[in-house]
This record gives C-alpha cells, structure tokens and sequence, in this order.
C-alpha cells in the first residue's frame, strides 16, 4: 500500500475566517479589514447556530468567537467536527484583563484578542496561512 500524499490543493490555507456573534458594525468592520490585510475573507455569523451551519461547508483559517457566546459548549462542538478540529477558536474579549483571557483558555479556546486589536488579528491570521 502506498502512502497517501496531500494534492497540492491541500497544503493552502484556506482563504476566509470566521466571526461568531452578535458585534457592533464597528467591530465587524474592524475584523474585516483585518482579515482583508491576511489574505482572508470575513464570513460573520451573529449566531452560533448560524456559524455551525456555515462552517459544515467550508473549513476556515480560524474561528473568532464573541466572549458572550457559550465558548465551552462552541469549543467542544469545533473539536467533535473532524475538519474542524485543527482550526484555531480564538474568543474576542473586550479588554485587556487576565481574568478575561485566563476564563476564554480554561474553557478551551486556543487564544484570545481585544476586540479592537486589528493587527492582531492580521497577525494570527497570517501567521497561520503558512500552516
């Protein structure tokens, strides 16, 4: 039996993120713009029922979820979905705090990010295009 090989289709990252939750249009544009500086396309879901069904179709770069989402429960759904489960959840907080970055980790995100941070934003997804 030979091994299997990845086409080169593959090996791309794939070329939109998404934004789950209910955020203000400034935020949204924000995460846009942000997303348009890493090659990405935003698709924004202000539910999370919304986003499970558009992220059954296309897997993307990274997921940005709001802090008043059930991120647990989020978390654990991405995980359980095998194309999925490699992508980042990263919880969009509103301030910089330990404790709000200590509670988006402990229930399972891989990261999180003041909401008005856009070049963070350009930064994580960027860096993960090469991945």
């Amino acid at each position: 039996m030979g091994h299997l090989r990845p086409t080169p289709d593959a090996v791309l990252a794939p070329t939109h993120t998404a934004l789950v939750g209910a955020f203000s249009e400034e935020n949204s544009e924000c995460f846009a713009h942000a997303a348009e500086r890493a090659g990405c396309e935003m698709d924004s879901y202000r539910t999370v029922g919304e986003a499970k069904e558009g992220l059954m179709k296309a897997v993307p770069r990274a997921i940005f979820i709001s802090c008043k989402e059930d991120i647990k429960q989020f978390v654990s759904w991405v995980r359980c979905q095998a194309a999925l489960y490699t992508v980042p959840v990263i919880v969009v907080v509103p301030n910089v705090s330990e404790h709000a970055f200590h509670t988006a980790l402990r229930v399972g995100a891989d990261d999180a990010i003041v909401r008005h941070d856009g070049g963070g934003v350009t930064r994580r997804l960027a860096h993960l295009s090469h991945f």
